[in-house]
């Protein structure tokens, strides 16, 4: 990839950059997906008695997030 003298990306050097990130934040948020399941495969890390709170928050979350 060249750059112009003054600084400037050419045409050809705008879409490849446009392809390389379109490719890069599918990488980025399946990483960040993954991530976010590992958690689930932990043991619960709070105490014991808040369990049923964070479960119906996370619910409350989750139904909100698909209702909107």
């Amino acid at each position: 990839m060249q750059e112009a003298p003054n600084g400037e990306l050419s045409e050809a050097a705008k879409e490849e950059n446009k392809s390389v990130n379109r490719i890069r934040q599918v990488v980025e948020q399946t990483i960040a997906h993954i991530k976010s399941w590992r958690i689930l495969h932990t043991a619960y890390r709070r105490p014991l008695h808040t369990f049923e709170q964070t479960i119906t928050a996370t619910l409350s979350l989750h139904i909100f997030k698909t209702t909107l």
